[in-house]
């Protein structure tokens, strides 16, 4: 192989130590076959960082995230916004992610245990519960204190995914949107 441009800048994306095994192995092979990146998954083989209690992954992420709403007018850092999201607190990526900003209004979110629904959160009040649930051990959407929610998502602020159906008030839909500046 012949390569003809210049040494670019990149990002690599590894598993934490709860996958380290996987990192490992994928270290030797890389190493086996001389790969020019050497110990490419380093940072999450079983010598590696421990991705969520130093928000690597998130972190490299929401430079992007503010990046993009930078460009759509809005600071991420000093404005509340809505978010609806994949994942749960416990998570790396997520996890970290969702404590990035005090700003978040998390409307809803889901992971494969459970959906997640609070049509009118308090940007405040949300936050400091998604902090406590990063904190929990094995935290779900389902261990979500009900008073963080505002009355209107009470009864629906975590169901099973199984679930067939969420019920919610016609909240939900009439949600503040935004415009792009």
């Amino acid at each position: 192989m012949v390569r003809h441009d210049e040494d670019d800048t990149y990002l690599v994306v590894a598993a934490d130590k709860g996958t380290a095994t996987f990192s490992d192995i994928a270290n030797e092979v890389a190493e086996s076959y001389n790969f020019w990146l050497g110990d490419a998954f380093a940072s999450g083989g079983s010598a590696g960082y421990d991705h969520k209690g130093m928000g690597i992954t998130a972190r490299g992420a929401w430079e992007s995230v503010k990046r993009h709403f930078r460009e759509l007018g809005v600071d991420t850092q000093t404005e509340d916004f809505t978010v609806v999201g994949i994942g749960d607190m416990s998570g790396d990526v997520f996890g970290n992610g969702m404590l990035l900003s005090e700003h978040i209004r998390l409307v809803a979110a889901f992971d494969h245990r459970h959906i997640f629904i609070d049509p009118t959160p308090d940007a405040a009040v949300s936050y400091a519960e998604r902090r406590r649930l990063f904190e929990l051990p094995r935290s779900s959407w389902r261990t979500t204190t009900p008073s963080c929610c505002r009355p209107a998502a009470a009864s629906s602020r975590a169901r099973p995914r199984r679930s067939r159906s969420t019920p919610t008030s016609a909240r939900p839909s009439a949600s503040r949107r935004r415009s792009p500046r």
